[in-house]
């Protein structure tokens, strides 16, 4: 039984072509090709968005991880903070691939945007992806003053996707953030 009628049928084509297996080889041109192609989007003109790359120590002792930021220039009150944890499945994508996304929700949200570059398998397996966002997001909570501030009142913990692997949970704890 087929579900393609499922599918919009302005999508049909583009699921029917076949994609080549996906191997070491085959990865690593799918990343670039990715990235190409995320590159080729225009970047809107937004003069009250800066935009810097950070680098964070892992909470872990893995290498220091890239951060792409995303901040209101005219804002010197504290700012609301989006950690962007961008899409590839743990295996593939960047920061770079929602650049332009990023870059307008901060200016329309008036918020500063956080995108973590976490490590990638097969070359860094799980846990190391988690580790990578649970470290930015401990880093945030840390410098909250430097990042933008952030309400430090606890509210919930993070959990699912940017609490640390169980095994560690005891030894670095949580992170209180407040959900609004």
């Amino acid at each position: 039984m087929s579900t393609i009628e499922l599918v919009d049928p302005e999508l049909r084509d583009a699921l029917a072509q076949q994609l080549p297996p996906l191997t070491a080889e085959s990865l690593t041109q799918r990343r670039a090709s990715a990235l190409e192609l995320a590159g080729a989007v225009p970047k809107p003109d937004l003069p009250d968005i800066a935009t810097n790359e950070i680098y964070v120590e892992s909470a872990f002792g893995a290498k220091p991880i890239r951060v792409l930021t995303y901040r209101p220039v005219t804002s010197d009150a504290p700012l609301p903070v989006i950690v962007h944890i961008h899409g590839g499945g743990f295996v593939m994508g960047a920061p770079e691939m929602k650049d332009v996304e990023n870059r307008l929700f901060a200016s329309e949200l008036r918020c500063a945007i956080y995108s973590v570059d976490h490590r990638l398998a097969p070359e860094s397996p799980h846990p190391a992806p988690v580790e990578d966002i649970y470290s930015v997001v401990a880093w945030l909570h840390a410098n909250a003053e430097f990042a933008a501030p952030l309400n430090r009142r606890p509210v919930t913990e993070l959990i699912c996707h940017v609490a640390p692997p169980q095994d560690r949970c005891n030894r670095y704890g949580s992170i209180p953030v407040s959900i609004a």
